[in-house]
């Protein structure tokens, strides 16, 4: 943090904090909307597993907090923090 602002935290009674977790809970819900508009569904992308398995596949919905994926593998849920847009080759030249 640029400033630390754990002791205002500190200094805080319960209706600060109350007001402050919900300053936060709508912050994070915007970031969470703006990662979900990076994303159509049809789009290739990619991610990996908790067992560490690259998996790539197709965005087939968008759903309020996850995003379904389509894989060789099966369907998925991911969340959109952890989603990669796959990109084509031809538009590196054919590197």
């Amino acid at each position: 943090m640029q400033e630390d602002i754990r002791p205002q935290i500190w200094a805080m009674g319960s209706t600060e904090l109350n007001e402050l977790a919900d300053v936060i809970k709508a912050r994070r819900q915007q970031i969470r909307q703006q990662e979900m508009n990076t994303f159509q569904v049809g789009e290739k992308v990619q991610f990996t597993t908790k067992r560490g398995e690259l998996r790539q596949g197709v965005v087939t919905q968008k759903n309020r907090k996850s995003i379904g994926v389509s894989t060789d593998a099966g369907s998925w849920r991911v969340s959109p923090s952890f989603l990669n847009k796959v990109v084509a080759p031809e538009m590196f030249g054919g590197l």
